[in-house]
């Protein structure tokens, strides 16, 4: 059975401050952030209607912003595949008479296979149509 080796001090101690730094800091000044942009917006707004104004149009800045941001993924996801579509034709059709040939050969010899098929009923029903009809020339 393999024990788990001991941890490096150092190493540790090094991760502990990093993931301070790089994690858990910026994590708590983003929230300090958004408490005290949403506290700023419930003392303006309960104050004059210029004000309020003021960040009714802030608001909407705020949430055009990341629309556009979206927008512009899905602008460049779009044009990525219009150019990959467009290359993609540019390939394509020569494979595809390859394949449509291919294609054509099978229904080529499915139709040949059928015809065979059927060929011998469809001589069975032309005998008994013409014997049929002279059954009946004969009875008249």
């Amino acid at each position: 059975m393999d024990l788990i080796p001991e941890r490096n001090p150092i190493v540790h101690a090094e991760h502990r401050r990093e993931t301070l730094r790089q994690i858990i800091l910026p994590f708590i000044i983003g929230v300090v952030l958004v408490v005290l942009v949403v506290a700023a917006i419930v003392i303006f707004a309960t104050h004059t209607l210029e004000n309020l104004n003021r960040w009714a149009s802030v608001s909407i800045i705020w949430m055009i912003g990341p629309s556009m941001i979206i927008a512009l993924i899905l602008l460049i996801v779009t044009l990525g595949l219009l150019f990959a579509i467009t290359r993609l034709l540019g390939i394509l059709p020569g494979y595809s008479k390859i394949v449509q040939s291919y294609f054509t050969q099978a229904e080529t010899t499915v139709s040949h296979i059928t015809d065979q098929a059927v060929e011998p009923i469809l001589r069975l029903r032309s005998a008994w149509a013409v014997t049929h009809r002279r059954g009946k020339r004969v009875n008249k």
